[in-house]
């Protein structure tokens, strides 16, 4: 069992295993099948039920489960010691040219960016869906500037609404867009003027999380659960700014089991907890975005411009 960061490997492994970076494993959660249990179950069933997580994602190619609950290393090492992996060769990119060339030139690429709503969700979700409709509603709604990963679904939505949005920052687009198998162009709502492209999913989370007035997260499967726990364990830990972290209700069963067995095992505090807040409708996130704005606006014109202040 385990906190902020403990969720965030174990949705590294398994987004990473289920994208083919790393070999397909067994993943066993040790120590106390109730911990893990009393919160994870809830973002699977969210993510099979609106589709951002599909049922082969938790099991191998031959149908045995890939991810297992167990009380004891005795259990773990039998699920271990009994697992028959093929030893293939698997080639892994080197990233580190990559990223070090992002990371040269990431002052520069962040000079067109201003403070924005960052919202986060799965690129799987379509128009007719409940969370589809969330975002591109708080886009529409929330009267700062937007940005997101550039891609489809969740990435596309707030930012086609945002063109409607009642004001000039609200209207304002902003996308950091990666080439991956799913996402080999930016979404056509996009502003090409606020646009950058970067070479690696590292340093698109960086340049997400920079300059952010809120994290917004709507409905997505293992890879949003990454970002999820990425910026609440950064926070936590003080390495970006505390900006509230909203959720849609899509998260709502999750996030309050969570918090419930973080506290009671002091892996969250009171205040670390409170970091991440539910927001049942678009318009009352909207209206939670606006006021953050407006707040920083306020400290802007007494003298304090950082976003870090």
């Amino acid at each position: 069992p385990g906190g902020l960061h403990s969720l965030w490997e174990f949705a590294s492994v398994w987004t990473l295993a289920r994208a083919g970076k790393i070999p397909k494993r067994d993943i066993v959660l040790v120590g106390s099948r109730d911990y893990w249990n009393a919160f994870l179950p809830q973002f699977i069933d969210a993510g099979i039920t609106h589709n951002p997580i599909k049922p082969c994602y938790l099991n191998h190619e031959d149908g045995r489960p890939m991810v297992h609950f167990v009380d004891t290393t005795e259990e773990a090492m039998s699920i271990i010691g009994t697992a028959e992996h093929a030893r293939e060769q698997h080639d892994v990119e080197d990233f580190a040219p990559k990223a070090v060339r992002d990371l040269e030139v990431l002052p520069a690429m962040m000079r067109k960016f201003k403070e924005a709503a960052v919202i986060y969700g799965g690129a799987g979700l379509r128009p007719e869906q409940a969370e589809y409709r969330f975002a591109e509603t708080f886009g529409r709604l929330a009267t700062c500037a937007k940005r997101t990963g550039g891609g489809p679904g969740a990435m596309e939505a707030p930012l086609k609404g945002a063109k409607q949005s009642a004001t000039l920052d609200g209207q304002r687009r902003e996308a950091i867009n990666i080439i991956l198998p799913s996402e080999q162009a930016t979404n056509p709502h996009t502003d090409p003027e606020y646009t950058e492209q970067g070479e690696t999913l590292e340093i698109r989370e960086r340049m997400l999380m920079e300059k952010a007035l809120c994290h917004v997260f709507v409905g997505g499967g293992t890879g949003t659960l990454v970002e999820l726990f990425q910026v609440w364990q950064l926070m936590a830990l003080g390495e970006i700014p505390e900006r509230p972290i909203m959720v849609s209700p899509y998260y709502k069963d999750f996030v309050e089991a969570f918090k419930t067995e973080a506290l009671r095992c002091d892996y969250l505090t009171d205040r670390t907890a409170g970091f991440v807040q539910v927001y049942e409708s678009p318009e009352d996130m909207a209206a939670a975005a606006n006021a953050v704005q407006r707040r920083r606006q306020k400290q802007q014109r007494a003298g304090n411009p950082s976003l870090h202040g």
